[in-house]
């Protein structure tokens, strides 16, 4: 399999279906864990498996794991049941990733609106939308915005969802660039 998640470098507007499955697959991965931790755990996974299976299809891959909870734990995968429902969720609905809505990811179980407009924004261009993660609150907290320590209810999520807009077309950036300016910064001062 030629694909590999870089958190790093996480935006593209080009992908075929099994680069738009990778990076659905991330977020999901991503749900609670660092993002360098969760893209090794991807990586990882699908590596070892599609030279079991021979497939590429990074969703297919996971499909044929008989006990893809058990599989994900194996992996350093948090959360690994949840996780392996939200996947098999996901594969169940058969979703054309590259046109599907925020209400068709959202209805996937365990999909939040972070995770998929995080998904959204760094896979399509010029999304007016934003991925409410803790480095974007923190961010916007320390500007002076009063947010929530992590992902807000919906109501909040779309106040501050607007206020991140906002920002970012007042800076003259596009919210994948201003997303992933954030993430990099905070990261830094994690690690």
């Amino acid at each position: 399999m030629n694909y590999k998640i870089n958190p790093d470098n996480v935006t593209c507007f080009e992908l075929d279906k099994d680069g738009l499955e990778l990076q659905i697959l991330f977020w999901i991965f991503a749900a609670g864990k660092n993002g360098h931790t969760a893209a090794r755990c991807l990586n990882n996974i699908l590596s070892e498996h599609s030279k079991l299976t021979r497939l590429t299809s990074p969703l297919l891959i996971l499909k044929s794991i008989n006990n893809l909870g058990v599989e994900l734990k194996k992996f350093g995968v948090g959360c690994y049941n949840n996780k392996s429902k939200a996947i098999l969720d996901l594969i169940s609905k058969n979703l054309d990733l590259s046109t599907c809505s925020i209400e068709d990811l959202e209805n996937v179980w365990g999909l939040g609106p972070k995770s998929v407009r995080c998904f959204m924004i760094h896979t399509r261009k010029n999304q007016n939308i934003a991925g409410l993660d803790r480095h974007v609150l923190r961010y916007l907290g320390e500007l002076g915005y009063k947010v929530p320590k992590s992902t807000p209810n919906k109501k909040q999520y779309l106040e501050i969802e607007k206020i991140f807009i906002d920002l970012a077309r007042s800076m003259g950036k596009s919210i994948s660039e201003l997303d992933l300016e954030i993430w990099t910064k905070y990261r830094k001062k994690t690690a």
